[in-house]
């Protein structure tokens, strides 16, 4: 690499032009050479340093593309990736849709097999207490009835006391007639019933 050329004596020429002393202006142009020197030195690369810098460059390159390929199957599996999930997401959405329209279908069919079981139970409960009622009237009938017949046999009994009151009194005065009968009309019959009574020994 060349290095330029300073020229110290064309910039001490223009600062004495410029009203410098010459010392002081060839001090400034001595100092300035210096300072590009140095920095000649330590700031510019030579052909060793842009090969190395070159080299380092294409391998950062290299390192950049090799990254980007990186980046592009990374972004290909990210892609794949992705697209798995959200076909499994869609997969496990239309399931779950299925199981919730198939819960909801057999809700409602149940719903309706309890209403159905619930009409059925009441018809019956209303069908057990019309039997019921029924049953209830024809027992108050039937004890209608007994009470009925029980007070026609106490008439009867009554009628039959006093039939046989009748028949009592009736029955009484036969005897007493029969008996009233044989003992005067009777002889043999009187002296019996006088050893009956012990009149006659």
């Amino acid at each position: 690499m060349t290095v330029p050329v300073f020229d110290t004596l064309k910039l001490a020429r223009r600062l004495r032009e410029a009203g410098l002393p010459s010392e002081q202006a060839e001090a400034i142009a001595e100092a300035e050479a210096e300072a590009l020197g140095e920095f000649v030195v330590y700031n510019l690369a030579t052909k060793g340093d842009i090969a190395e810098i070159k080299t380092e460059i294409a391998d950062l390159r290299g390192d950049v593309a090799e990254l980007h390929g990186e980046l592009s199957e990374t972004r290909a599996e990210l892609k794949t990736d992705i697209t798995q999930v959200r076909e499994e997401t869609a997969a496990l959405r239309s399931g779950l849709k299925t199981d919730i329209a198939q819960v909801r279908e057999e809700t409602a069919a149940l719903r309706t097999e309890l209403k159905t079981d619930i009409a059925n139970l009441d018809n019956r409960i209303e069908q057990v207490r019309s039997e019921l009622k029924t049953d209830i009237a024809g027992v108050k009938g039937k004890i209608a009835e007994v009470r009925g017949e029980i007070a026609e046999l106490r008439g009867e009994i009554s009628r039959f006391e006093v039939i046989l009151a009748r028949m009592d009194r009736k029955f009484t005065i036969y005897f007493a007639v029969i008996l009233f009968a044989i003992i005067f009309l009777n002889q043999d019959a009187l002296e019996f019933l006088a050893r009956l009574l012990g009149l006659v020994r």
